[in-house]
């Protein structure tokens, strides 16, 4: 795939980057929770993704509940961001509007993924 995340992303020169174009997770956790507990429910969720375009990485939040992502959302998956979107702190800013999961898995890294959470 082509390069779509800009030079300088994550030292705060990026303010919005332009849509559309698609990034793969890599990792999403709950910063809302415990690291051991996840899935606990004691605060609404927010979710931080590391995302990759396959050459550099990034780190986004979940601004407002994006549908199909989630805990359960393997690694590999990929997701389209739309129009103009928003950065802050280096943070790419998701919500529903600009950003859709598209799916997909890559059989490796859901391997490793699945064989971490079985040992939880």
């Amino acid at each position: 795939g082509e390069r779509h995340l800009p030079d300088g992303f994550g030292k705060n020169k990026v303010t919005v980057v332009d849509g559309p174009f698609v990034l793969q997770i890599q990792k999403i956790r709950n910063v809302t929770a415990p690291k051991d507990n996840e899935d606990s429910q004691a605060a609404p969720p927010i979710f931080k993704l590391n995302l990759t375009d396959g050459h550099s990485s990034c780190t986004a939040m979940e601004m407002e509940k994006v549908p199909g992502l989630g805990l359960n959302t393997p690694p590999g998956t990929k997701i389209k961001l739309s129009g103009k979107v928003p950065v802050n702190h280096g943070f790419l800013l998701l919500n529903h509007n600009n950003c859709k999961v598209l799916g997909g898995q890559v059989e490796k890294l859901v391997e490793n993924w699945e064989l971490k959470r079985v040992r939880k």
